[in-house]
């Protein structure tokens, strides 16, 4: 008696970076496009074909952390019943879906600024965080005074450690050595306007036309934990 353990691998990472058709490094924009949304909806989907092709199971027990949570609650909300009919049991640790009771000052501002920081970004050419060079980068750019806001924004982003008092530099440049792997920008800026709007919904491009483009409709979904079904 036994049973097998699959370790999924998130988009983006140092891992996940040989897609058959799009270059992280020449087309990071096309490649970079997706947040926990796309995760859910595709990605989770495709794990679970390659384990029933592998072992022939039906179903599958999930269980997931942080984000992986977060992918899961909108494969759940927004995906197919045919789809959410293979999941036998979720197990969320450290769950994350609304995010409107974040309490770090630095984030909650951020994340009002959400939009405006990812055109900045994106319009310079950056498409990607905690990616290669990542380490050498934060290390520079953390041992100054005017950039510890920045730092200490990060790491109580990744720590939630926003009542703690340590060296948030050096936490910083040690979580980018051993734990934090690869993010793309929409990714956090999608984490941005859950915090902003208090709800769970489709990453928002910013504006009706893009919005129509990639949803048939001039807002992105919200969505609620009523639609899960068994």
């Amino acid at each position: 008696m036994g049973y097998d353990v699959w370790v999924g691998n998130n988009r983006g990472n140092m891992y996940s970076r040989k897609n058959k058709h799009i270059n992280p490094d020449t087309d990071p924009a096309d490649f970079f496009a997706f947040s926990f949304q796309q995760m859910g909806l595709y990605d989770f989907p495709a794990q679970v074909d390659m384990i029933k092709k592998k072992t022939g199971v039906k179903k599958v027990t999930y269980m997931g952390h942080s984000q992986g949570t977060t992918q899961m609650f909108y494969m759940l909300c927004a995906s197919q019943p045919e789809v959410v009919k293979r999941v036998n049991l979720f197990i969320a640790l450290n769950p994350v879906a609304y995010m409107n009771h974040v309490q770090v000052p630095f984030l909650k501002q951020l994340a009002d600024l959400t939009d405006n920081i990812y055109n900045s970004l994106v319009s310079s050419g950056y498409f990607e965080f905690f990616g290669p060079g990542w380490d050498e980068f934060s290390t520079s750019v953390c041992n100054h005074w005017y950039t510890k806001p920045l730092c200490d924004g990060l790491t109580a982003f990744k720590y939630s450690a926003y009542k703690n008092k340590f060296n948030y530099a050096d936490r910083l440049k040690l979580s980018s050595v051993n734990k934090v792997n690869g993010i793309s920008i929409q990714q956090l800026a999608h984490f941005g306007q859950l915090v902003a709007n208090g709800q769970m919904m489709d990453y928002d491009y910013g504006s009706e036309e893009e919005n129509m483009k990639h949803y048939g409709q001039a807002a992105p979904n919200k969505y609620e934990f009523s639609s899960i079904t068994d």
